[in-house]
């Protein structure tokens, strides 16, 4: 018998993650404000090193010069980033439609409580493809969304990375009732452990999340500061590092050399753990680093006509099509644009933005992006009586005349995404003009 979607997709080989390079994808994943609010997090524990960043003078001086600065009211909602990872990862198809449906009912933890049948009953498909939808959103970042309960959540995390102690997904599994009651003694008899052993399990499991979502339901006014900078000089466009407001580690040479001195074993293993610690975080930052600037290379030689002004439309750039070019994981990619910015001769804009979907419609027989759409929709209406707007049918009729043969109710789809009124609003805005 052929193995269902969801086995085989469960049967994929999964990367199996050392503790640094978890960190270095937590890093990478972060915009500079929060990645320098991590790493002085962690350097208080850390006597051997320091951070140096100049983010608050920069927030402080921004209110009065031009320097490409602003302020975002929140951060991305954990539904807009798993809807970013959905249209830049996954292909249009009545799948992606029912993995949709679940991210749009999630609750703000990050766990789908509908259960299988109240959405085979609701969107009136088999279960399978209920099944396979599941699979797919707990696949999605971050680990363990998509979880119907507290075991299966830890469950997901755990399975994600195949360093944790050998018997912790089988207890996970298997003795999660005891686990609950504290029954460490029936934990140990069941799977034939140590009580050492247990205490590992019990470790590892202690530092898993019991909410996925918590990262992203935030409220509070935050700063946005680009991470890279293209500029167009003499018709050819430089890519770089924005160094205001990018974290700096310092290492305590002097702090490390007295405690090098001591005698005391525990002391010597203390300090040579902190400098592998800071090594390994110099190393990730660089990493980090080096990540971005390859994406934003392969991002302005696509979009180079849009960056020097020569368009205002983007061409089809999948998050996949950068990964194939890059032979990187498309996860990968989907990190490093998450909350990311590029100071532009444009404007300050997010990196995902030049990740343009690619749309169904064909003009001239090329496929086109979506931006590339949504352009000719504004130039239309632009154009459009003041006194009688164009209706979604007419829009529809006059796009198919432009070579993009759109439905109407694709059309009203575009029209939310680019926030364009209706028919009905732009007339009361045009009679109230």
């Amino acid at each position: 018998m052929e193995p269902s979607f969801s086995q085989r997709q469960q049967q994929a080989q999964r990367l199996a993650l050392s503790p640094s390079m978890r960190q270095s994808i937590t890093m990478l994943q972060k915009d500079v404000v929060d990645l320098t609010a991590y790493l002085k997090e962690i350097s208080l524990e850390n006597p051997l090193f320091e951070i140096h960043s100049n983010i608050d003078q920069v927030a402080m001086s921004a209110a009065a010069t031009t320097q490409p600065l602003i302020a975002d009211e929140r951060q991305q909602s954990l539904y807009e980033y798993l809807l970013d990872q959905v249209n830049l990862t996954m292909r249009s198809t009545p799948l992606r439609a029912v993995v949709v449906y679940l991210i749009d009912h999630l609750a703000p933890s990050g766990f789908l409580e509908l259960s299988e049948q109240e959405i085979v009953d609701e969107l009136k498909i088999p279960k399978i493809m209920v099944v396979d939808a599941v699979v797919l959103l707990q696949q999605l970042d971050p680990p363990g969304v998509g979880a119907r309960n507290l075991q299966e959540c830890l469950l997901l995390q755990a399975s994600e990375d195949k360093q944790v102690p050998s018997a912790v997904v089988a207890v996970l599994k298997n003795n999660y009732d005891a686990l609950l009651q504290g029954d460490w003694a029936s934990i140990e008899k069941d799977q034939r452990l140590t009580s050492q052993e247990v205490q590992q399990v019990l470790a590892y499991i202690a530092k898993l999340t019991t909410n996925p979502g918590a990262q992203y339901d935030v409220s509070n006014t935050e700063y946005i500061m680009p991470d890279l900078l293209v500029h167009e000089h003499d018709g050819r466009l430089t890519l770089k590092m924005m160094q205001r407001g990018q974290p700096q580690l310092v290492f305590a040479e002097t702090t490390y050399q007295e405690l090098k001195q001591s005698n005391d074993i525990s002391v010597k293993h203390y300090i040579a753990v902190k400098r592998q610690e800071f090594l390994s975080l110099k190393e990730n930052l660089l990493r980090r680093q080096e990540t971005l600037l390859m994406v934003g290379r392969l991002i302005v030689e696509k979009q180079s006509s849009y960056l020097k002004g020569e368009t205002e439309i983007l061409k089809p750039l999948l998050a996949r099509d950068v990964a194939q070019q890059l032979q990187v994981s498309t996860s990968t990619i989907s990190r490093t644009v998450a909350n990311k910015y590029i100071q532009t001769d444009q404007g300050l804009l997010p990196l995902k933005y030049f990740l343009s979907r690619r749309s169904t419609v064909s003009a001239d027989g090329e496929t086109v992006s979506t931006n590339q759409v949504i352009v000719q929709l504004k130039k239309i209406i632009a154009e459009e009586p003041e006194t009688k707007p164009y209706s979604d049918e007419a829009l529809s009729k006059l796009m198919r005349q432009s070579g993009y043969p759109i439905a109407r109710r694709t059309i009203a789809k575009y029209r939310d995404q680019a926030k364009i009124p209706s028919a009905r609003q732009r007339n009361r805005r045009n009679t109230r003009l």
